[in-house]
């Protein structure tokens, strides 16, 4: 993937956040755009590993218990991947850059479907095929 196409992830959430400029208001008015982008994008991440992982466990494992151990990792990934976006985006306020650099394409639409892309796809994904997977549905 390259660099333009992360950077432009990185800004439909940030402008999901902070809409043209301006904060919404809303229950996360308290965080920063930045902080709240970061850390939209490392639960997304965490929430892409589990169900990665769960997958992988169904089909080749034949196993689908979650263990304390798959928990630490799931927290280690989060944080891993916290710091990760952190110093690629909000080290040397790079995130100003961006911001700059797509104002002019911002899009609800397009932020909409980032941050369903990002973290409520795979949610759905893990209930799923929880439910599958379990003979619920």
């Amino acid at each position: 993937m390259k660099k333009k196409a992360i950077d432009k992830y990185f800004f439909f959430l940030y402008n999901f956040y902070f809409k043209d400029g301006k904060y919404r208001n809303g229950l996360f008015s308290k965080f920063l755009p930045w902080h709240y982008t970061v850390n939209v994008l490392s639960l997304g991440t965490m929430l892409w590993v589990i169900f990665l992982q769960s997958v992988y466990r169904y089909l080749f494992l034949n196993n689908t218990t979650t263990t304390t151990s798959d928990k630490l990792i799931y927290i280690l990934v989060y944080f891993l991947s916290f710091m990760f976006y952190w110093g690629y985006f909000i080290t040397d306020r790079r995130y100003i850059a961006i911001y700059s650099q797509f104002k002019e394409q911002r899009s609800i639409y397009k932020s909409f479907i980032t941050l369903f892309a990002v973290v409520i796809l795979p949610l759905f994904l893990i209930l799923f095929c929880s439910l599958t997977w379990h003979r619920i549905i």
